[in-house]
């Protein structure tokens, strides 16, 4: 990825902030592999993440326009702040999400090629579709040893720079049109959504955050089921089946935004609360060596 990244502007299609950005990415994927082999603490990876979001947008020109009910988020201080979470935020989804089999790699793969249809629909230009469309490719490639029973993981070295530069084309998108931006964040809404839910139960039971676990909504999936590929399949499938659908109605201008962010996630929210509920109520024993973590 960072040698086709590298490629584009020598054929014409550089943007500003191009060295920046993929710098910024590569540092991210630098602390997670020191990570893999040393343990890094959370304040130090946190503070990683951090320095990246803010090169990020300050090579992106901030965050792009995004009007909620009315109001346009990017206006400072918010935009910065916000910008600067949706980063940080998504760096570490991948990370959260990869914890079964091929769900990481078969997500990138879905969100990237649906983005690059939705950027190659809006009329952006061939640059817009060249990174996620090489991402996409650069991650094919891993899949292929990823898919299970899985021979070779991504680890934090991956998860985190395919996590930033799925930030970096989500805001790259709203740069060119400001639903683009809406619609590249409800691609991601199969990760966002599970990892949000659960971490509001881990705090409601008063977990401690930054230790690891396994009580993601895909998880206890995995384990009730007893294999990763129907669990990897099934995420999938939401995204490309009815998350992509409802991306490509925002960024045709059927709906607002923020109004299709509500529309798509909510059928996710209501299931992951639900398995969620009904693992609380009936807790059952992990078989070892089920999950990866």
């Amino acid at each position: 990825m960072v040698t086709a990244w590298g490629l584009m502007p020598v054929i014409g299609l550089g943007q500003p902030g191009s060295w920046s950005i993929v710098g910024a990415a590569v540092g991210v994927a630098l602390v997670g592999f020191i990570d893999d082999h040393r343990h890094v603490p959370a304040a130090v990876r946190l503070l990683g993440h951090a320095a990246a979001a803010v090169v990020i947008l300050w090579a992106l020109g901030g965050l792009p326009a995004m009007v909620f009910a009315g109001v346009d988020l990017s206006v400072a201080p918010v935009g910065a702040i916000l910008g600067g979470l949706i980063v940080a935020w998504w760096i570490n989804l991948t990370n959260f999400m990869d914890g079964i089999d091929g769900i990481a790699g078969a997500h990138v793969v879905a969100v990237c090629l649906g983005g690059a249809w939705l950027n190659a629909d809006a009329g952006s230009s061939l640059a817009q579709a060249l990174g996620p469309l090489a991402l996409a490719a650069a991650t094919l490639g891993f899949l292929l040893w990823n898919w299970p029973p899985a021979r070779i993981f991504m680890g934090d070295v991956g998860s985190g720079f395919v996590g930033a530069m799925i930030a970096v084309f989500t805001l790259q998108a709203g740069h060119v049109e400001a639903d683009l931006a809406w619609a590249w964040m409800i691609l991601s809404g199969a990760f966002v959504v599970d990892a949000s839910v659960t971490l509001c139960f881990r705090v409601a039971r008063r977990d401690r955050i930054a230790e690891a676990h396994r009580s993601h909504t895909y998880q206890h999936l995995a384990t009730r089921w007893g294999r990763h590929r129907e669990v990897t399949l099934l995420w999938t499938a939401v995204t490309l089946f009815w998350l992509l659908p409802c991306a490509l109605a925002v960024a045709n201008g059927l709906i607002d935004g923020w109004a299709g962010i509500l529309i798509a996630y909510f059928p996710l929210i209501i299931s992951a609360f639900w398995v969620q509920w009904i693992v609380a109520r009936q807790p059952r024993t992990f078989p070892d060596g089920m999950l990866r973590y």
